[in-house]
């Protein structure tokens, strides 16, 4: 029998609305949105921590959330596409209220999406985020936050939906092993990430060694 965190049962029943919301609101794309949903649970399933506290394990959901949505962001250049044609690629009317909500920069749309769509505290959003809770109430909508809340809910969320990716949940447990599948995708994680790192270094040095050889040419 694979193993499967107890706590995935609940969390999954009681958060799956909530977290395929934040990661619509990361991706900014349906399809991709239900993707990254499953991969957070997927992330969650194979925890072989046991948590004190049904709490513990919903912080651990979230972190993975975070996770998951910064590494399909920045996989690669993701441009918010012009109004008319994202709303012809959503299933559902795109208010102006969403609209605005979805132009905001990745880290306000992060603290939004933890403190108003996920309940969390501020202090927790700071842990979260790895900021002060100075740092966090900066990026929180000073006001129409709960119009924007309203607007998300007019993601088409179908109980349908639920089972199904519930479903693909365990199948997947039964017929791989998950744990070694998120080892692997976190270890592609961190060489694309330090991939842009050294690209940016060089960039660096590039841009320094022509200033050096610019400043010192005709001495």
């Amino acid at each position: 029998m694979p193993h499967v965190n107890p706590f995935l049962d609940s969390t999954f029943d009681l958060f799956y609305e909530h977290i395929y919301t934040c990661c619509f609101l990361f991706t900014r794309h349906e399809a991709a949105a239900r993707q990254v949903a499953m991969q957070t649970f997927l992330h969650l399933g194979a925890e072989k921590e046991a948590f004190a506290s049904p709490r513990a394990a919903e912080l651990a959901l979230f972190r993975w959330l975070l996770h998951n949505c910064e590494d399909f962001y920045y996989r690669k250049l993701r441009r918010l596409p012009r109004r008319r044609k994202l709303a012809a690629q959503l299933s559902f009317p795109l208010s102006d209220t969403l609209y605005a909500l979805l132009r905001q920069s990745l880290p306000r749309r992060t603290a939004f999406a933890l403190h108003h769509c996920l309940g969390c505290t501020l202090e927790e959003t700071a842990v979260l985020m790895k900021k002060t809770p100075a740092a966090v109430t900066a990026l929180l909508p000073q006001s129409a936050a709960a119009d924007m809340c309203a607007a998300l809910r007019t993601l088409p969320i179908a109980a349908g939906d639920k089972a199904q990716m519930s479903d693909e949940i365990y199948l997947r447990f039964t017929e791989r092993s998950v744990g070694a599948e998120n080892k692997l995708r976190n270890l592609r994680t961190f060489f694309g990430r330090l991939v842009i790192v050294l690209a940016a270094l060089v960039l660096c040095l590039f841009a320094y060694s022509i200033y050096y050889a610019t400043k010192y040419a005709g001495g």
